[in-house]
């Protein structure tokens, strides 16, 4: 709801903000105002065309190009929106409101150390200038309620049919801390399993950081100690690269490569997940990935997922997902085919409930039921 609430306090102060560097032609003036009743009505493409073809006809009037740098804002194509910005920003450094319609791009990001930064150095400039102390003053109140911690505890209960096996569990603790501007996370985790009537604990560490709103890199460590099932040593990593927002209705389309090697105490385990997902607009998302196992002592084996993700209201979301890929359980990778469901309940601002179910149906084995119950603690 903040979020929500957020955005549009971000577009009010971008709607009423005065075109810059001079004053807007009649012509402009009349296309911004048109071009604002169509976003007005979600009409964002028609309205970007208006604006275009004015701007084509006076490639000098940067009052349309801020505008048009705010549909994109509107639209949530805020890469696209800040590219225009920036390049405004160096044909014209002392523009104030080219500078002001970027702070609040960067604060709605939460991007919030830049956006200060570049309020700051406006109120140098114009100590008198109330929009961008008022703005400043609330950049400086998110920044101090801003969370940078995360607590996750949860578990797992795994029954099982067509074979006769004792029930397997697992409980969890991972806290994570995020940077300033979310660019860069680490995290902790220790979890416990019982399989096969035995005991192991897992340790892992990790961390995640964004180079730009378009890759984001990830790597951890895990190990252990005695293992009996579990590997003894797991080394990971990822990368994630955005091609563009496409329109209004395809806001992303990210590809994604990730790696895993796990070492047991008889056998190492190598994996490579190519994949890719697209983000829609109202917060759906679907993605699928290929999924490429090698034991070092068989042959490799390959399989698929795929998933949805999809709001439900504004505190639910739910996703669902289909797999026939193999699957290493103590060392032993198999064909395993699986479907999977859940949903993501926030409580209130910085809690949230999530449960799913697993449905695994392993080859010429077993089939696991898993059910997982979580919460997350953001402060």
């Amino acid at each position: 709801m903040k979020q929500k609430l957020n955005h549009a306090c971000v577009l009010v102060l971008l709607f009423l903000m005065v075109g810059p560097a001079g004053a807007q032609t009649p012509t402009s003036s009349a296309a911004i105002a048109q071009s604002r009743l169509l976003s007005g009505q979600k009409h964002f493409e028609e309205a970007e065309r208006v604006l275009q073809e004015v701007l084509n006809a006076t490639p000098g009037d940067v009052s349309l190009r801020l505008e048009i740098a705010r549909i994109h804002s509107w639209q949530g194509r805020y890469t696209l929106a800040d590219g225009e910005l920036l390049k405004l920003m160096a044909e014209y450094p002392k523009d104030v409101d080219i500078r002001f319609a970027r702070a609040n791009l960067l604060a709605f990001q939460g991007k919030r150390g830049e956006a200060a930064a570049l309020l700051n150095e406006i109120l140098r400039e114009q100590p008198d200038n109330h929009e961008a102390r008022d703005a400043l003053a609330g950049v400086e109140r998110a920044l101090a309620a801003a969370w940078r911690w995360r607590l996750d505890v949860g578990g797992e209960y795994s029954a099982f049919s067509r074979q006769n096996r004792s029930a397997w569990n697992s409980q969890f603790l991972q806290i994570s801390h995020h940077f300033e501007e979310d660019q860069s996370s680490v995290y902790g985790r220790v979890e416990r399993y019982w399989q096969f009537d035995r005991s192991d604990v897992r340790i892992e560490t990790g961390l995640a950081y964004r180079f730009s709103p378009a890759l984001d890199v990830n790597a951890a460590l895990g190990f252990t100690p005695g293992a009996v099932f579990k590997p003894e040593l797991t080394l990971a990593g990822g990368i994630a690269a955005n091609l563009g927002e496409w329109n209004e209705i395809l806001s992303g389309l990210w590809l994604t490569l990730d790696a895993r090697h796990d070492e047991y105490a008889a056998v190492s385990v190598n994996e490579i997940d190519p994949g890719a997902r697209l983000n829609f607009a109202g917060g759906w998302a679907l993605s699928g990935r290929a999924i490429v196992v090698k034991p070092d002592d068989s042959d490799a084996m390959s399989g698929w997922l795929v998933r949805a993700d999809f709001p439900v209201s504004q505190d639910w979301s739910g996703f669902a997902g289909v797999a026939n890929a193999p699957e290493t359980v103590a060392a032993q990778t198999v064909d395993t085919f699986s479907f999977f469901s859940g949903v993501n309940v926030a409580l209130n601002d910085r809690l949230t409930l999530r449960f799913s179910y697993t449905h695994e149906d392993r080859q010429d084995s077993y089939i696991r039921h898993v059910f997982a119950l979580s919460f997350s603690q953001r402060f």
